[in-house]
């Protein structure tokens, strides 16, 4: 079989069927694009690659994917295709697109909840207030935790898995279980956004740069020293 399959960079055949590897400007993911779809107008079929995500056009273009989910960029829920053109050369040509099921799923598990004190609309400031505000965060906290443990342990082990942290205490209280997921997954990722999204702010209203803004985060709360080399290699 090796001997029918010739791989290419790029090809193309009079005006009928164009194949190159870079991103059309119209794609909907286009990073970095460079060429316009109108350049290859004169073509009945272009077939790129380079986009890891399947997106097929309304125009002559299709942007076939990667034949597996290469990073969390791509969208887990476009599947994976094989295209096959029989008798392309021909006035009825036929597209087959199979669908491969053999690679490993994606999962993106976004905790947007927002546990910290500070979002409290109590501005009472009474001790029993700030007890009861601390009381409910905690609560919720252990729902959110034992709701994503929950769901990471029905995960297969063949999967790729990122956790985007949108709270300080959720991944603090998630951190000593991170390494028994690390070693159940295939791939395992931690993005810790609350760093960016409550130091940049931060940042910007005192002029700081976002390191020192983490710097003095790290300090106010007293975090220990082991969590800061974690946090400070984020950056």
């Amino acid at each position: 079989m090796a001997d029918t399959i010739n791989v290419v960079k790029e090809y193309h055949d009079e005006n009928k069927l164009y194949v190159g590897h870079f991103i059309m400007n119209q794609s909907s993911k286009n990073f970095g694009g460079t060429v316009d779809s109108k350049t290859l107008k004169q073509y009945r079929y272009v077939i790129l690659g380079h986009g890891h995500n399947y997106e097929m056009s309304r125009d002559n273009w299709c942007q076939l994917g990667s034949i597996r989910y290469v990073d969390f960029g791509e969208d887990p829920k476009i599947k994976k295709v094989v295209g096959v053109c029989l008798d392309y050369e021909t006035d009825r040509p036929k597209w087959l697109w199979i669908p491969i099921n053999s690679c490993y799923p994606m999962v993106n598990l976004i905790l947007q909840q927002n546990l910290d004190l500070e979002g409290s609309k109590d501005t009472s400031n009474s001790k029993s207030s700030i007890s009861q505000a601390q009381s409910a965060s905690k609560t919720r906290q252990k729902q959110v935790l034992s709701d994503l443990l929950a769901e990471l342990d029905n995960l297969p082990a063949k999967t790729k898995v990122r956790i985007i942290f949108k709270d300080y205490g959720l991944w603090r209280e998630f951190l000593p279980l991170s390494e028994t997921y690390k070693n159940k997954f295939f791939k395992f990722v931690e993005k810790k956004d609350f760093i960016m999204s409550s130091n940049l702010v931060v940042a910007k209203q005192e002029n700081i740069t976002l390191k020192e803004s983490l710097l003095k985060f790290l300090e106010t709360n007293k975090i220990p020293e082991e969590i800061k080399k974690i946090l400070l290699n984020e950056l």
